[in-house]
């Protein structure tokens, strides 16, 4: 559904989709996209939420990207401050896990130069075991 707000700009329906899952200090995200503002407006809003479980305390995310995983400047800007906030709300890292045909170069750098602008910690890591080894590193430095 398209429709044109009040500014002018063309809303769009989310594009691109994700799941999470909480456990103890721990969020797991699937993500596919490509993705759009609107998505990334409810994946910040769903992360708010389920950071509030751990009261203040760190927490770490292990994300996993599907499909084509990039997003207009909008929704990357919009992702960057979501990924500002959640450090600043005691986040401490993620490990990521490319999956499927966004395993190239060109997402990787994508993710990478979102990750270095919000001076978040990260790790590309080939598969579950060697994110949660990541992760475990994190909260024991």
């Amino acid at each position: 559904m398209i429709e044109q707000n009040l500014s002018g700009r063309l809303d769009f329906g989310p594009h691109g989709h994700f799941s999470l899952e909480t456990q103890s200090n721990l969020i797991r995200v699937t993500a596919v996209g490509p993705g759009n503002r609107e998505v990334i407006q409810q994946f910040n809003y769903a992360m708010r939420n389920a950071a509030m479980d751990f009261n203040g305390h760190m927490w770490a995310t292990q994300l996993t990207l599907e499909g084509l995983p990039l997003m207009p400047p909008d929704a990357t800007e919009l992702l960057v401050m979501g990924m500002i906030k959640a450090r600043e709300h005691g986040h401490i890292g993620t490990a990521v896990i490319l999956e499927g045909e966004c395993n190239t170069g060109l997402c990787k750098s994508y993710w990478q130069d979102m990750f270095m602008r919000s001076q978040s910690q990260y790790q590309f890591c080939q598969n579950q075991a060697e994110a949660l080894a990541f992760i475990e590193k994190l909260f024991s430095a």
